[in-house]
């Protein structure tokens, strides 16, 4: 499951991904697992 906010101007993955290469500090991510 991915989900992102409605102001990211991204309407599929690759554009995520794209958004993400040319603005590396604006996006930031969190995930789920097991901890330390």
């Amino acid at each position: 499951m991915l989900v992102v906010h409605p102001s990211v101007a991204a309407n599929s993955v690759a554009q995520l991904v794209e958004l993400a290469r040319i603005k590396p500090d604006a996006l930031a991510y969190g995930s789920t697992g097991n901890g330390s």
